[in-house]
């Protein structure tokens, strides 16, 4: 496996249209994935399962999709941003597609959790990768920021239609349609046409990188993202089955259907919070450790100890959601800067296979074990306290290692206790490497493509 180091190309009419089709790809997958709590509530009541059995669909279903990155990556690198985006907007569509004809809830582990999952993996990180290839150094973050619009977009589109969906033809009826959209991602990939002329010039940069388990540092940035992600898949699973219940048995008037919009609505906010805040920290880069303590652990604490009262009354739960998608808009930055501060950028493309895994575990583990808390207890203070918890201990952990790394003498750049004959595997592509690590360093500041896989896995 190796990463590319093109020479960048003066972008064209046609380098936008890959832009476009990136957000449009972002747009789709995390509309797909974040609408966990959609399925949740439509498949509870289907199949009349537990919450634990349940929540096994989306919980795959968003770990997959991280694990699938992983996949992608390499189809990318071994041949194309555009086949692998293809490949995987046409496994979706079959792991949706198929859902339909499924009678039994454990299928739909298989259809919609593994094999859609994966699919929306493959296309997820390569059509990022597909846009780097288009941009000068100066030109590659502002079209990157535009591509990762379709992220919060995605989330605050899906779940209302989803729900609506549903509503109109049955969930079967709805799978189908989802399918159908999962399918217009290979036309995304079509219109990724990789730029003009160039050579490639490829050195061995493995994604799962062994020595770097050593690394203390580097451990704690995976303990960290599996906490995050765990937080986030109790969250998008559980926020609109607990805002129906509440709704529906506190507040008078409303039928069902009006309570289980409403619900699928408060995702849409965290999409849109999350869209706006997370364009704000990307364009400021905000690296002040106060903006820092206040918007991982003061938001945190805010939503782990106090979450009851912000779940009074519907206008309540609405400040809930903003608030995470402040914190949710700001993990990717944060994480990113810190993960340069601790091990260095080129160091952190190299772990970003381990770092997808403790993402995906996270996102996997997360919701069932929310789920078989809330059918022992039959509360949901458990399962939000559980989410609180995660947040609050991730942030803690990367606020701790942010500190106590700016006090200790910084080592060499990149250096992680690692030979890099070892990176390679011979001392002349380990000269080869060096090379293209000095002439990269003076670039490092404006050039942040080799953390995008990471900032990615972070959402």
């Amino acid at each position: 496996m190796g990463v590319d180091y093109e020479e960048p190309f003066e972008p064209t009419g046609w380098s936008w249209i890959t832009v476009f089709s990136s957000l449009m790809v972002q747009l789709i997958t995390c509309g797909l994935c974040y609408s966990a709590g959609i399925y949740q509530l439509t498949f509870l009541d289907e199949f009349d399962q537990s919450h634990f059995r349940t929540s096994w669909i989306g919980s795959l279903l968003l770990g997959c999709t991280a694990f699938g990155g992983i996949i992608g990556v390499y189809v990318s690198r071994n041949l194309s941003c555009r086949t692998s985006v293809m490949v995987g907007g046409f496994v979706s569509a079959l792991g949706f597609g198929i859902s339909r004809l499924i009678w039994a809830h454990w299928l739909l582990y298989l259809s919609i959790g593994v094999v859609g999952g994966l699919g929306l993996g493959m296309a997820f990180s390569p059509s990022i990768m597909a846009v780097e290839q288009h941009f000068r150094h100066a030109e590659r973050s502002f079209a990157l920021g535009l591509a990762v619009w379709g992220i919060g977009m995605g989330i605050a589109v899906f779940p209302p239609c989803l729900h609506l969906l549903i509503e109109l033809l049955h969930w079967k009826g709805a799978i189908l349609i989802l399918s159908g959209i999962a399918l217009n991602i290979m036309l995304c990939g079509v219109l990724m046409r990789p730029p003009p002329g160039g050579k490639k010039n490829f050195v061995p940069f493995p994604l799962f990188h062994a020595p770097l388990l050593g690394n203390f540092n580097f451990l704690i940035l995976m303990l960290s993202n599996l906490l995050w992600s765990c937080s986030a898949s109790i969250i998008y699973t559980y926020l609109p089955m607990f805002a129906w219940e509440h709704l529906s048995e506190h507040l008078s008037g409303p039928p069902a259907e009006e309570t289980q919009l409403d619900a699928a609505l408060l995702v849409s906010i965290i999409g849109i919070s999350l869209f706006v805040c997370r364009t704000l920290f990307r364009l400021l880069q905000i690296s002040d450790i106060f903006v820092n303590l206040l918007c991982s652990v003061g938001i945190s604490l805010i939503l782990t100890f106090i979450w009851p009262q912000l779940f009074e009354h519907y206008s309540s739960m609405i400040a809930y959601c903003l608030l995470f998608g402040i914190f949710a808009g700001f993990w990717p930055t944060f994480s990113a800067h810190t993960t340069k501060e601790l091990i260095g950028r080129e160091y952190a493309s190299m772990g970003n296979g381990w770092l997808a895994l403790s993402i995906g575990l996270g996102c996997i583990g997360g919701a069932p074990l929310a789920g078989w808390l809330y059918d022992e207890t039959n509360n949901f203070d458990y399962v939000f306290y559980t989410a609180g918890g995660c947040m609050l201990c991730c942030s803690c952990i990367m606020i701790g290692a942010k500190l106590i790394g700016c006090q200790i003498t910084a080592p060499p750049y990149g250096y992680v206790g690692v030979d890099r004959r070892m990176v390679s595997g011979s001392t002349s592509q380990s000269t080869s490497y060096s090379s293209v690590s000095r002439d990269r360093s003076e670039k490092e500041e404006k050039d942040p493509r080799v953390c995008v896989e990471l900032m990615l896995t972070s959402v």
